[in-house]
């Protein structure tokens, strides 16, 4: 036996429900969803709105970045100098060596930006060796010289079997200063 609370809730209930009929009640049924949906998707939107705008305020009382080329100078003056480059094509094939890759000789080319004073030493270097091998020495090199970066890389194999990848690897290392 029902409880009268819940017999008298069931009864009024149906009473409601024969009155509206089977679109109105269909539209309560919509309303109580649209409801909850609200109460479980909109609240924690906006709770997230008003954690973005906290750090939008927080942003706006930051101090404004320097100027664009107090930015430029201080990434330039980390760059290594002109000279430095031929210097690091040295150690670059020194560690290809180490890491168990046969080199051939690469050629480089030094071009200079006349508008941002920057040389760049543009390096070819064909390798053959393990895959791995070549990722790790590329991940190495890039990993110590910041100013390095890869341009672009072909790899190559004479069969699907075969362990021993050609590379021809187009690495760009960009230098301070000019002439």
């Amino acid at each position: 036996m029902k409880p009268a609370g819940l017999r008298v809730l069931a009864d009024w209930l149906a009473w409601g429900g024969a009155r509206v009929g089977l679109p109105g009640q269909i539209g309560l049924i919509l309303t109580l969803l649209a409801v909850v949906a609200g109460a479980y998707l909109v609240s924690p939107m906006e709770a997230e709105i008003e954690t973005t705008r906290a750090r939008a305020d927080r942003l706006a009382k930051q101090p404004p970045p320097p100027p664009r080329e107090v930015a430029d100078q201080a990434w330039m003056a980390r760059l290594p100098s002109r000279h430095a480059g031929h210097a690091y094509l040295a150690r670059l094939f020194a560690a290809g060596e180490k890491a168990g890759l046969e080199l051939e000789e690469g050629r480089y080319r030094e071009s200079r930006d006349p508008d941002s004073g920057l040389t760049r030493l543009s390096i070819s270097l064909p390798v053959n060796g393990e895959y791995r091998a070549i990722r790790a020495f590329l991940a190495h090199a890039l990993e110590k010289e910041p100013s390095l970066a890869l341009e672009g890389a072909r790899l190559t194999r004479e069969s699907i079997g075969d362990t021993v990848v050609r590379a021809e690897l187009r690495l760009v290392l960009f230098l301070a200063g000019g002439s």
